[in-house]
């Protein structure tokens, strides 16, 4: 599940040559990583097998959102900040948080293999100013009935579910979630650097700047809880 984080490096580096709004990088974002996960697909029903027509694909993935729009409904109460659909197609949610600072989203594609689950932080008042914050992918296996985490097996640690519902949950979107409460608190801030062009993010406990004397082009602080 790549599509995504190959589709951010190919932003920024367009970033880099000239300003981007938020909403220009997030449709670019989307449109590349949907471009490339198209080039893969045919390329491995090349083989001989028979591959998905683009309907079946279509349903599929968009059976995967609904679990997870139903799921994300279920357990809006859990999230201290309760998560708000902005963006959707039949592949892909991008979410903002009621309170939370609109820099930072969570973006959700599904496709065939399983999904991207991406925090990531677009920040306008930086050129080249888009950033992975942490992901919760999924490459779905099977085995004897049992659906586990591919990523997960290379690591060598594997956990089987009787379904892939299951396994997204349990895998990725409880994990998201926990990851949600604890770093959007009132506490926390959007740290930003931006050194030779290239731009940096991460959240953490405010400690003052300057960070880096001299040797960056800017960096800031944004506060994550903004009501």
């Amino acid at each position: 599940m790549e599509y995504i984080k190959e589709a951010l490096e190919i932003v920024k580096a367009q970033a880099s040559h000239r300003p981007m709004t938020v909403e220009e990088m997030t449709a670019m974002i989307q449109s590349l990583s949907k471009n490339l996960q198209s080039i893969t697909d045919g390329c491995c029903a090349e083989g001989g097998t028979t591959a998905p027509t683009a309907a079946d694909a279509k349903k599929a993935n968009g059976k995967m959102i609904g679990f997870v729009k139903k799921w994300l409904s279920i357990n809006r109460e859990k999230f201290k900040f309760p998560p708000v659909i902005v963006e959707e197609d039949s592949a892909l949610l991008r979410l903002n948080f009621e309170g939370i600072l609109p820099y930072l989203c969570v973006s959700i594609s599904v496709d065939k293999s399983g999904c991207s689950i991406d925090v990531l932080a677009i920040v306008p008042e930086f050129e080249n100013g888009c950033d992975l914050l942490t992901d919760f992918d999924l490459a779905i296996l099977s085995k004897d009935g049992k659906y586990y985490c591919r990523l997960c097996s290379d690591e060598g640690e594997v956990n089987f579910y009787d379904t892939q519902e299951e396994l997204w949950e349990k895998h990725s979107l409880v994990p998201m979630l926990e990851w949600c409460n604890d770093n959007f608190s009132t506490d926390c801030f959007l740290y930003c650097i931006q050194v030779r062009g290239c731009f940096a993010a991460q959240i953490e406990i405010v400690k003052g700047l300057p960070r880096h004397k001299g040797d960056c082009d800017r960096e800031a602080y944004y506060k994550v809880v903004v009501t």
